[in-house]
């Protein structure tokens, strides 16, 4: 099994692919804010966000392991988390995420089946 993994780091918002750095932009994040994590399997991607704001889609480029493990490393001796695997609301609006991950898939595979049907019916003329 092949390990991999993404980190945002909270100094300097900086999103790391295993110990690469990803030249995306995030905002840094301390004290109080919330960070949320999310992983779709459609599109093989990652997202994380800050506070309910979507910082961005991390694609992994290949089909993302299974299962996935959660994981969050700090180094501050007096530090302490909550986490939420869905027990409570999230601050990140996950339904509308879902329901527009939705319509893009949907509108693909309309766009395909048009293109493949135009394709056809050009070819037999």
């Amino acid at each position: 099994m092949e390990f991999t993994s993404y980190g945002y780091h909270s100094n300097s918002g900086t999103i790391y692919h295993n110990s690469k750095e990803l030249p995306i932009s995030a905002p840094s994040f301390g004290e109080s804010d919330i960070i949320g994590c999310g992983v779709n399997f459609v599109n093989n991607s990652v997202f994380f966000t800050k506070n309910g704001v979507f910082v961005g889609p991390i694609s992994a480029g290949k089909k993302l392991p299974h299962p996935v493990y959660p994981c969050i490393a700090f180094a501050c001796p007096n530090c302490h988390v909550s986490v939420n695997f869905g027990h409570h609301k999230f601050a990140y609006n996950i339904g509308q995420y879902i329901a527009r991950e939705r319509a893009v898939a949907i509108s693909t595979a309309v766009d395909r089946k048009c293109n493949d049907q135009l394709a056809y019916v050009t070819m037999r003329k």
